[in-house]
């Protein structure tokens, strides 16, 4: 992309690339790496003397005797370093702030990286120095998508779909047009498509999964079971500390885990990525989900988030917990605008198990024949039917989002959970009402109705043109940039 970028501009014959070797910890080997790039273009063929490897040599002096070289420099250079994360030693990043701080005028940095290398960057960006092209800047659009796909030559009915799936991610676009290039039906292929795809799981155990060391790699598989994750529960389902560090550390580094609140303490992990972990999981430790969803579940109702709490449970194939949570909890959730998502918990268990529980028979009464339970267990009439929300004299309470709102997952601590506030109060008393009742309700029900039937960060310095806002891949080279 980068190289493209800069050919674009015009400015590939005053480019100096250089890529970091994997795990480089020579600081001389990079420095004359760096001279040699210089070289490479007219100004530094004749400004940049040449030098060669000698024990004594060392990056500072190599620094500063670039400094001193290219005092006088005239026409504009980009020192393109690709791969900047892969520069190990301290020493040789402090020495590349010198050159930056230091370099003349025409001297102009593009830094490429997967997460922040620590180069006194702040300074730059509060002197308004420093254009920086981030994760959120290379996604691709729905229409830049199509343009891709064009040029793979795949027609799909609705790019969006894959966009959605891909969540804008260039290289899985990539290996996505590759996959349905020639494929028979690439709408359908679209639809379905995922981490697990050879093409796309292939590139993510490569450069992202086999890359963690092995704690990390144990955290990342046993907490793909979650749709969200804090460091708390990865404690628990690891069984370690440390998890909220490690969470922290790989949304850092771009490692396919997002942020989901300004804190950092939730997290989720991209939906692809996703997808490959937990089919690591059931090919690596095939009997640890049911165990790992049981330990979510049981966390999740602790920390009263009842919705996750049951999927976990329903996911664990736990149906009495499942039934006993959902109980518990339906009160408060109708009162919190849920009637949706009870509806879709509900759905969520085998038809055998809501006949044969008493409990589930009450609530899948009430969803059928349109009332809704009072705390008591009294049945009231609800107009509208069972789908409309609480209903007419019991409403939610003032600011209570709609139903359906708060589906697990779509959030980490804007969840309010059922145990806080009045509806939450609703929880711990009126709900275990609420069974008792429900099961008297729940009998009758069944006998009235036996016979009917019943889902790369980007950086740059300005200093000179800036770069265009969301335009990472069309604007000219920055001036000086750190691509991450």
């Amino acid at each position: 992309m980068l190289r493209s970028w800069i050919s674009q501009a015009g400015a590939a014959g005053s480019a100096a690339w250089v890529t970091v070797r994997r795990g480089e910890r020579d600081p001389q080997q990079f420095w004359l790496s760096v001279l040699g790039a210089l070289r490479q273009t007219a100004p530094g063929l004749v400004l940049v003397q040449p030098l060669t490897a000698a024990p004594d040599l060392d990056g500072w002096a190599i620094a500063e005797r670039l400094l001193k070289d290219l005092a006088p420099l005239e026409n504009r250079i980009y020192l393109v370093i690709d791969d900047l994360h892969e520069l190990g030693p301290a020493e040789a990043q402090q020495q590349l702030e010198l050159l930056m701080m230091r370099a003349p005028e025409e001297l102009r940095f593009v830094l490429a990286s997967r997460h922040d290398v620590r180069l006194g960057l702040h300074r730059l960006r509060l002197d308004g120095e420093l254009a920086e092209i981030r994760e959120p800047d290379l996604r691709f659009t729905v229409a830049e998508a199509e343009e891709l796909l064009d040029a793979a030559g795949v027609k799909l009915p609705d790019p969006a779909l894959l966009v959605e799936r891909t969540e804008g991610w260039a290289a899985g676009l990539r290996l996505a047009a590759l996959s349905l290039a020639g494929h028979p039906d690439p709408g359908r292929f679209a639809e379905e498509f995922s981490g697990t795809e050879r093409t796309v799981a292939e590139y993510l155990l490569a450069e992202v999964l086999d890359r963690q060391p092995e704690p990390v790699r144990l955290l990342l598989l046993r907490t793909s079971v979650l749709e969200r994750v804090n460091g708390e529960l990865a404690d628990l389902l690891t069984g370690d500390s440390g998890g909220e560090r490690v969470l922290q550390d790989l949304e850092q580094a771009n490692a396919f885990v997002v942020s989901l609140d300004a804190r950092r303490s939730w997290f989720r992990y991209h939906h692809l990525f996703a997808d490959l972990l937990q089919l690591e999981l059931r090919r690596t430790a095939p009997r640890e989900a049911t165990a790992l969803h049981r330990a979510a579940a049981g966390w999740f109702a602790e920390h009263k988030y009842p919705v996750d709490a049951v999927r976990h449970a329903q996911a664990a194939r736990d149906w009495g917990l499942a039934a006993r949570l959902l109980a518990d909890h339906w009160y408060s959730l109708q009162l919190d605008g849920q009637a949706a998502t009870t509806h879709q918990l509900l759905a969520g268990f085998p038809a055998g198990t809501r006949t044969a529980d008493a409990e589930l028979t009450a609530l899948a009464a009430a969803e059928e024949l349109g009332v809704r339970i009072a705390g008591g267990g009294r049945a009231v009439p609800r107009p509208g039917g069972a789908r409309n929300g609480v209903g007419a004299g019991c409403p939610a309470r003032p600011g209570a989002p709609a139903a359906g709102d708060h589906p697990a997952g779509a959030g980490p601590p804007a969840l309010e959970p059922a145990g806080g506030g009045r509806g939450g109060a609703a929880a711990a008393g009126r709900g275990r009402g609420l069974r008792r009742g429900a099961a008297s309700l729940g009998r009758g029900t069944a006998r009235a109705g036996a016979d009917q039937p019943r889902h790369h960060r980007v950086l740059g310095s300005r200093r000179g043109p800036r770069a265009p806002s969301g335009g990472g891949r069309r604007a000219g080279p920055p001036d000086r940039a750190a691509v991450s």
